[in-house]
């Protein structure tokens, strides 16, 4: 999600509220975690060092990345790499660039809510004396009890060679009305990733026996709140035997009390020219970074429809999400602009669902 003051001290906020869980030993056995799963954790290394981690299980092993948040952005990210054992018992290396930076030592288990908690010691590289981190998953109330959950999928072909693992978010509890139809509409669009990822998937040659392919989706909350869920997905595949892989994103933000998919004409008054509005800002935000060229930048962010198909909503602004060679090269990566609510003022429907965000 969009690094901003808001997330610092949300983190460290959160800091509190893992103190006194693990204090009163809410977390229980790890008997019940997932043997397969990617989650998004975030809390306190010492109680003041906010931080955001995206760890991976796969069996006994774990991988992932995590990041300092300081003056509300997320520093760069520290490689993670590690080992769990069935009582959740798990020890993981960081690393950066040039090498091993530091050491977790702790144990994975489940919150009170279902949640996956983290805690242990933090040693950095060349040091004699640890410090205390506490971790815990964040899972959103959405409103009438109900909170929205992960479930995972993972699927593995040891013919075709290919492993697929996909985070789906649930909204259970509660008495929220269309949860189940939002439930069903997520869990469908990640059947169609599925379907075409099968549908391309062929069995490496001989000579690439040692190659395999993959397809993984994962997804982050924009907003949720206010009978509004926001989400930003991302689809991130590789072809066994490609210079490669590649990453497609897309959003879904769906009104829990009508029962709909919201989209981005929805926001905005009719007849307005919010298109322009949006390419503007988008064009003027990505000369500034400098990607790709200026034609490119012009091309893969004017203002048409499939260019801003991929958007979430957030407590800041409208982010658009540019894939790979849409704005810049390969290499520079996929980009993201948040266009604050302020510049759409002008443009945006007052009885709409932005009238809903952030109250």
């Amino acid at each position: 999600m969009i690094g901003t003051t808001r997330r610092t001290a949300a983190l460290l906020a959160l800091a509190g509220v893992l103190s006194t869980l693990f204090a009163l030993g809410a977390p229980v056995a790890a008997g019940d975690l997932p043997t397969n799963f990617r989650r998004t954790l975030v809390g306190t290394i010492d109680g003041k060092y906010a931080i955001e981690m995206h760890l991976y299980r796969r069996g006994s092993g774990l991988h992932g990345d995590y990041s300092y948040a300081k003056q509300g952005k997320l520093g760069s990210p520290l490689w993670l790499q590690g080992q769990i054992d069935a009582t959740g018992a798990l020890t993981i290396d960081e690393s950066d660039d040039n090498g091993e930076t530091g050491k977790f030592a702790g144990k994975l288990s489940l919150g009170p809510k279902g949640e996956i908690v983290m805690s242990g010691t933090w040693t950095k590289k060349g040091a004699t004396a640890s410090m205390p981190f506490e971790l815990a998953e964040q899972i959103p109330e959405i409103g009438g009890g109900a909170r929205l959950f992960t479930r995972d999928l993972f699927e593995e072909d040891s013919k075709l060679k290919y492993t697929i693992d996909a985070s789906i978010p649930s909204i259970e509890g509660g008495s929220l009305p269309n949860a189940g139809k939002f439930n069903a509409l997520v869990r469908s669009n990640v059947d169609k990733d599925i379907a075409a990822f099968k549908a391309e998937v062929v069995a490496p040659e001989p000579e690439m026996a040692g190659l395999a392919s993959d397809l993984s989706i994962g997804y982050m909350v924009g907003y949720a709140g206010n009978g509004l869920v926001s989400l930003s997905f991302s689809n991130e595949q590789y072809m066994a035997g490609a210079a490669h892989g590649a990453t497609v994103s897309y959003g879904v933000t769906y009104d829990l009390t009508a029962g709909k998919e919201i989209g981005l004409a929805d926001l905005f008054k009719k007849g307005s020219k919010y298109l322009d509005v949006i390419s503007k800002f988008a064009i003027a935000e990505l000369d500034k970074r400098g990607v790709g060229d200026a034609e490119w930048r012009r091309s893969g962010a004017a203002p048409e429809a499939d260019n801003y198909k991929s958007w979430v909503l957030t407590p800041e602004g409208l982010s658009i999400m540019f894939d790979q060679y849409q704005v810049a090269s390969y290499a520079e990566g996929p980009q993201q602009v948040l266009v604050p609510y302020s510049a759409l003022a002008s443009i945006t429907d007052p009885a709409g669902p932005l009238s809903r965000v952030g109250k």
